[in-house]
């Protein structure tokens, strides 16, 4: 590879579960052929983000070579993993979008990205607003559908419906959300209508619909929106809460009907 290549690196697969006195000499002979990076493997995904701080510590002291940490989520432990074994030392990390790979895949970009910036104040020369669009866009062609509860572009990830979460995103964003969603292309915060609402979310709501209620009558309101969300088993949508508010406000206040 030197011969051919001004930049290479060697790949140490199942390096988590290798005795770390050997991986540091591994290490040793992959630099003293000229490999620039060594990518230290959590193949079977065992580590957790103590064990994956405590290895690049431990390897970093004794190497000035790259260290690379690629990640397996076969524990749900990929991003975490990832971003502890950088802040533990390694240069650089194996990562994909949406997480895609072997299994149950591997550290997802955009996670990786996003926990850094916000968790550990490391940002990355990365466009974030993209983020959103990147994520869709490779779902569509891998045909893998992102699930709605992905952290950071999965289209629930910044839906709220518990009353103290939307009373206090109202005043303050910062309330409820670490990340924005338009820092990562998602548009605006939404607020769920369902039997966890409160008055202010249904103010909220309402008003966004066009048929604007005082607080008085959004709290005249809720009981009938918890009944019917425990009906379906779920939030109700745009449409449904519409509907209730029209049924509901005929006999309440009929000008706003």
């Amino acid at each position: 590879a030197r011969c051919q290549f001004e930049y290479f690196s060697v790949g140490a697969q199942d390096a988590s579960r290798a005795d770390v006195g050997f991986l540091r000499e591994f290490i040793a002979a992959a630099e003293s052929t000229g490999a620039k990076r060594v990518r230290i493997a959590d193949t079977v995904g065992c580590l957790n983000p103590l064990t994956a701080q405590a290895l690049f510590q431990e390897l970093r002291r004794g190497t000035h070579i790259q260290l690379e940490f690629h990640g397996h989520n076969d524990l749900s432990m990929a991003v975490g993993n990832t971003v502890s074994a950088m802040l533990a030392g390694a240069d650089c990390a194996s990562v994909t979008v949406n997480g895609l790979g072997e299994r149950a895949g591997n550290a997802a970009l955009e996670e990786v990205a996003v926990a850094l910036k916000h968790s550990a104040g490391i940002q990355l020369p990365l466009e974030f607003k993209h983020f959103t669009a990147l994520s869709e866009k490779v779902a569509s062609a891998s045909g893998r559908r992102l699930r709605p509860e992905k952290p950071v572009t999965g289209e629930a990830s910044f839906l709220h419906e518990s009353g103290i979460h939307c009373r206090g995103l109202l005043d303050d964003r910062e309330t409820y959300e670490t990340v924005s969603p338009a820092e990562v292309g998602r548009g605006s915060t939404e607020f769920v209508i369902g039997r966890h609402s409160g008055s202010a979310s249904v103010v909220h709501v309402a008003a966004k619909l066009g048929l604007p209620v005082s607080r008085a009558i959004a709290e005249s309101l809720l009981p009938a929106i918890r009944r019917r969300a425990e009906e379906l088993g779920r939030g109700l949508s745009m449409a449904e809460f519409r509907a209730l508010l029209h049924s509901t406000l005929k006999h309440l206040s009929p000008k706003i009907a």
